[in-house]
């Protein structure tokens, strides 16, 4: 038996060696291809030039979703040098001729979208976005808003965080999920709508004692009505994100037409603007939930469009970087 137990922990060290080896192997080869591409990724920041495959890339939507404080002057890092190498123009006039060939001489456009309607993206990226003239288009949740409520995900994943690693192992075991929060999380997305509501129900019940931190409401907290109206309509756009940010292939027919016309609706009674664009919760979508947003939507936009539709319905967006010299590398080495 002891035997036993010391090969055990023999083979429990070695796999322990090999991988910390192989951490270590991959955290050195990340290092070298940084060491490699800031030289590069430097000039490209700076305009001395861009590859000729920026030069002929297409025209380009980025995404965003929340801007907590500690990542302002990165972001306007990023807004400023993207400024000198696009034309931002507002999400309308990128839909409006989407798919066209970009005539040759002109200057690649962008737009850019913050998803989730968090009050991060009123209080730290508006004045920015005001500052430097960039229009941009905000997608908000109107049924959350109306509820004083988080994004579901976000809140499962706060609450997961909190269970200690005892409880959040038996609940996983309850329900068949992975333990780890991000794997639940990941896993929650992929139910149905009402397995996912039950499962979250549990959730709450298991973690009743959780109470939401400063920080935690800067990140997650919505942007009230109020702060909407205030945003001056010349730079931001403000879009449909569903009634409740739901995974919308999971849900039925009836559900799928309520999320989407009923935030167009309310949308429009709260900010007396119009809207007419739609950005899918989780890039997620399927043929009813295509066909329901091409009945009440001009165009839309998702992370999970092919590389190329011609279909305004599927704009596809791109996550911005984290970093302005990795966002100037993969802007220049697509």
């Amino acid at each position: 038996m002891i035997r036993v137990t010391y090969m055990t922990i023999r083979k429990n060290q070695r796999a322990v060696t090999t991988a910390c080896h192989s951490k270590h192997v991959c955290l050195l080869g990340m290092l070298v291809r940084k060491l490699v591409r800031a030289p590069p990724a430097v000039s490209y920041w700076l305009g001395v030039g861009q590859t000729r495959a920026f030069e002929r890339g297409d025209d380009i939507i980025f995404l965003r979703h929340g801007t907590p404080r500690r990542s302002a002057t990165l972001l306007e890092r990023q807004l400023r040098y993207l400024r000198r190498v696009f034309t931002f123009v507002p999400l309308r006039e990128f839909a409006a001729s989407f798919g066209a060939p970009r005539v040759p001489g002109r200057r690649r456009r962008a737009a850019i979208v913050f998803d989730d309607g968090v009050r991060s993206n009123v209080r730290v990226a508006y004045p920015l976005l005001r500052a430097l003239g960039i229009p941009a288009t905000f997608f908000v949740c109107p049924g959350l808003i109306e509820e004083r409520r988080w994004l579901w995900s976000h809140e499962a994943r706060r609450r997961l965080q909190f269970a200690a690693p005892s409880l959040r192992e038996e609940l996983a075991r309850e329900v068949g999920a992975p333990p780890e929060v991000e794997a639940f999380v990941h896993w929650m997305k992929q139910l149905d709508f009402r397995s996912r509501t039950r499962v979250e129900a549990m959730l709450k019940h298991a973690t009743a004692a959780f109470v939401p931190s400063e920080p935690d409401r800067e990140a997650f907290d919505l942007a009230g009505w109020d702060e909407l109206r205030a945003l001056d309509p010349a730079i931001v756009t403000v879009g449909s994100h569903t009634m409740t940010h739901p995974v919308l292939p999971s849900m039925s027919d009836g559900e799928i037409e309520a999320e989407l016309s009923d935030s167009r609706r309310m949308i429009e009674a709260k900010l007396a603007r119009p809207v007419e664009f739609f950005s899918y919760p989780n890039g997620d979508f399927d043929e009813r939930t295509l066909a329901g947003v091409r009945r009440y939507y001009r165009a839309a936009v998702t992370c999970k469009a092919e590389e190329t539709p011609a279909d305004p319905h599927l704009m596809r967006d791109v996550h911005l970087p984290r970093g302005v010299l990795s966002l100037a590398w993969k802007l220049n080495h697509p």
